[in-house]
């Protein structure tokens, strides 16, 4: 009969608690969608969609060991859970999506532990956890991964008697040039690797060390693979004077079945030499709570996960009706003539989904400045100031060859702080740029200045962003301070007239 009572238990917290990643997740749809939306796009995180669809079937499995614990400390679960939603409305203010998708699993442990109990809620900590192998967050390791293949693949080219030099990423052979992309740093493989890696843990159920040493070995096994494939490539460029059609196409699948090949034989080498017993899951044998005690926690903690959501989109209601900014271009002063229409070969940054966007031109003598003001009265995937898919810095493909702030005179008695970036178009052409940044009155020259303010706005909803660009072609690259001269003669000849007087809008989606 015991046994009996326990599996009862064990299926209603296990139903409870795929029911708590529901609410989660669809409270939280905007968040999901901006994932999906990774997964589908993008290479390195198409396997989202095998992690979503596994999750469920690992907390399913963990049946036996769930329960509704006697003794759970709710409140201080209620303020952990307000915590996390707070820091949620932070990076939603903010227009940080990693941070919010990487918060997913946080919330829904946090409402687990306060619902099912502490020992339920660790039973469930690898499958939440797990979900983060799907969350863009190892983006980091793509830089460091890039320059270790080209660098490898260069030494390993030597040891096949191919003569290479390496200048950045790219690789240089008699045959020709290739360059080691952001695409071969062989991130996808490393990412698939741990996943499965990790999985293939938690359904064997190794100890700590077993499963630390097997993550391990399976992300060596994907970097090698990596170095082995792009070195390949390289050598059959040149052992084929670039004639191969790898060379050209199908690198890409080459590389997934090499690393394929890798990956299953080492599984079946290790199920064959893997002779440990996996650890038992332990059944539920704490004092099981009333189903008043339940249902009164359960209303408070899934009150507060819904609370975080419903203050965002009562203020992005709040936000739709509030009054636009009226964004325009003053009028020149001190003999600058304009505003005038900006060329198209002009530089200008590449926002994209801006609420109001005005460009112009400003003339006076033989010095020509192009100024930029974008405003966002709501930002959301697609649509922001700082971050993909938009560009501060410049069109596509330009390259950045300076950066540094500089204090600079916008007016009697005011000092303002700008960014100044030297800006090289894909035409070769160069441009000096002064750029600052607005949320609401409040200034600032860094992007991550931006991005705190906005955050703290994003709790009230009462400002928008916009972002003030100057800029002036260079003549002689850029090498003399005519053009820094320039910009700060017309920064002090407008004033404060470049400055918005900027309320209203706010984060949406």
């Amino acid at each position: 009969m015991r046994a009996v009572a326990d599996r009862d238990i064990g299926s209603r917290a296990v139903w409870c608690a795929l029911a708590v990643l529901a609410v989660v997740a669809t409270l939280h749809a905007s968040d999901v969608l901006a994932l999906v939306a990774q997964w589908r796009n993008s290479y390195t995180y198409s396997h989202g969609f095998l992690v979503a669809a596994v999750l469920p079937w690992l907390v399913w499995r963990e049946r036996e060991g769930l329960g509704f614990e006697r003794r759970v400390p709710v409140v201080a679960v209620a303020m952990l859970l307000a915590a996390v939603e707070l820091f949620w409305l932070l990076a939603r203010g903010a227009h940080v999506d990693v941070v919010r998708a990487a918060l997913l699993p946080v919330v829904a442990w946090v409402a687990l532990l306060g619902i099912l109990g502490p020992r339920a809620a660790w039973r469930l900590a690898f499958p939440l956890a797990w979900f983060w192998c799907a969350v863009p967050i190892w983006d980091v390791f793509g830089g460091p991964l890039q320059h270790a293949t080209a660098v490898v693949d260069r030494v390993l080219l030597g040891v096949i008697g191919i003569p290479a030099l390496l200048d950045g990423s790219t690789i240089t052979v008699p045959a020709g040039s290739f360059e080691v992309a952001a695409a071969c740093s062989g991130l996808n493989f490393f990412m698939v690797a741990i996943t499965i890696a990790t999985l293939v843990g938690q359904v064997r159920r190794w100890g700590a060390a077993r499963r630390a040493t097997f993550v391990g070995i399976a992300a060596l096994i994907a970097i090698v693979s990596n170095w082995v494939r792009v070195c390949l490539i390289i050598a059959i460029g040149q052992w084929t004077d670039m004639q191969s059609s790898l060379v050209r196409e199908g690198h890409y699948m080459f590389g997934w079945w090499m690393f394929a090949a890798a990956l299953v034989l080492f599984l079946y080498l290790t199920h064959r030499w893997d002779r440990s017993d996996p650890v038992p899951v332990p059944h539920f044998a704490a004092p099981a709570a009333s189903g008043v005690a339940i249902a009164r926690r359960a209303g408070i903690i899934l009150a507060l996960v819904a609370a975080g959501p419903a203050w965002a989109g009562w203020q992005d209601a709040r936000a739709r009706s509030a009054p636009r900014v009226a964004v325009e271009l003053p009028g020149g002063r001190h003999g600058w003539s304009g505003p005038e229409a900006a060329a198209p070969s002009d530089w200008i940054p590449a926002f994209v989904g801006a609420t109001i966007r005005r460009t112009g031109v400003y003339e006076r003598n033989d010095v020509t400045a192009v100024v930029d003001i974008t405003y966002y009265a709501v930002q959301g995937p697609g649509a922001k100031l700082v971050g993909y898919p938009s560009n501060s810095d410049g069109p596509a493909r330009s390259t950045v060859l300076e950066r540094h702030q500089r204090a600079v005179s916008s007016g009697p008695g005011r000092v303002a702080t700008v960014e100044e970036i030297i800006v090289q178009l894909a035409s070769g052409r160069r441009w000096r740029v002064w750029q600052w940044f607005q949320v609401g009155d409040y200034v600032t020259a860094r992007p991550m200045g931006l991005k705190m303010r906005e955050a703290l706005a994003g709790i009230v909803g009462t400002s928008g962003s916009a972002a003030v660009s100057i800029a002036v072609e260079c003549v002689d690259d850029c090498r003399d301070d005519r053009e820094r001269a320039a910009l700060a003669g017309f920064a002090a000849d407008m004033q404060d007239s470049l400055f918005l007087a900027a309320a209203g809008g706010r984060s949406a989606g």
